[in-house]
């Protein structure tokens, strides 16, 4: 190379300062880079959750009953046939419910169908763990455990029992229900398939659902016209009202929900303290999520029944709900 050259190209580098230039390029990068980071934080903004809230009810027909799910108010039916849908639950993308068709106690997922007997029985409610499909209700006169359609008696045949509601935490599965033994009605719980009868000393009792939170197992039933409470077998009478029956429970953050109907009120009480949410009503379910309380029902409208949600307290009928009744009600974010 040219002496010539070499002083062209020192002079035309002098001429043409490059380092404005590199500058520029690298806060235009930046700044595209920023653009574009906002631009995703934006997008997961622009895509947040959505609440998702899954009923299971029972439809009255020309034909018959018919189990029905409803999912953000729109209807589907389970099945063709005689049936009732008496429990919830959603796990994942699955969603399963428990009921009974043509007097036989059945599961659907997804809205396909599985018979879990074949004598006459009803499944009262369904729990999901881990892929494990616990269900419990009742079998001839026997109160029956069914995990993943495998059957379990929870007690013998000499005497009449009936499982109302299960929970499952870790390795333990937690069933609540009655026995009628020589004329009286006895509260029972079941803890990995050992009964014990939690009545205390009253004579008359009926545990009609359970839940579990930090290890702390919760039932909620009725004895005569109390409404009981147990917490890791301690009693607490809730209320002396007449004519109270108690139907669903939920515990979150240490705060009871129980919901039921007093009188002819669907009611809600949460730490004993109640709320009448509608007259001419019963109350059957209570989920909880985000602070918001969703319970599900039936009203009457013109001699009718017409399948009901409360969202805190908000009464709004459910869709093609007329002569209908909800019994079970489970929120998703999705």
């Amino acid at each position: 190379m040219s002496a010539l050259t070499s002083n062209l190209k020192i002079n035309i580098m002098k001429t043409f300062n490059l380092k404005p230039l590199f500058t520029f390029i690298s806060m235009t990068l930046f700044i595209t880079f920023v653009i574009f980071l906002h631009s995703c934080k934006k997008d997961k903004k622009e895509k947040t959750s959505t609440t998702v809230v899954y009923v299971a009810g029972t439809k009255e027909t020309s034909s018959g009953q018919r189990a029905i799910l409803w999912k953000n108010g729109e209807i589907q039916t389970l099945s063709d046939f005689n049936s009732m849908a008496n429990s919830v639950f959603v796990d994942g993308n699955d969603v399963y419910v428990a009921g009974i068709e043509n007097g036989i106690a059945v599961i659907w997922k997804n809205g396909k169908v599985q018979q879990l007997s074949t004598k006459s029985s009803v499944a009262n409610s369904i729990f999901v763990k881990d892929k494990t499909v616990y269900t419990v209700g009742q079998e001839i006169i026997v109160a029956k455990l069914w995990k993943n359609g495998f059957s379990t008696s929870l007690f013998d045949e000499k005497n009449q029992t009936v499982a109302y509601s299960v929970y499952v935490q870790g390795s333990d599965v937690y069933a609540v229900g009655l026995l009628y033994d020589n004329g009286s009605n006895l509260a029972q719980l079941w803890h990995n398939g050992i009964t014990q009868t939690i009545n205390g000393s009253l004579p008359y009792a009926m545990a009609k659902a359970v839940y579990v939170e930090n290890n702390d197992v919760y039932v909620a039933g009725n004895a005569g016209t109390k409404l009981i409470q147990w917490k890791n077998g301690g009693q607490q009478i809730i209320s002396y009202d007449k004519d109270v029956v108690v139907s669903s429970l939920f515990v979150q953050d240490n705060d009871v929900y129980i919901v039921g109907q007093l009188g002819k009120s669907a009611s809600l009480w949460k730490n004993g303290f109640k709320q009448d949410l509608f007259m001419g009503a019963d109350a059957k379910s209570v989920f909880v999520l985000n602070n918001d309380i969703y319970v599900v029902g039936y009203g009457l409208e013109e001699a009718n029944n017409v399948a009901m949600l409360w969202k805190n307290g908000e009464a709004q009928n459910l869709g093609d709900g007329s002569n209908a009744s909800a019994s079970s009600v489970y929120v998703v974010q999705e």
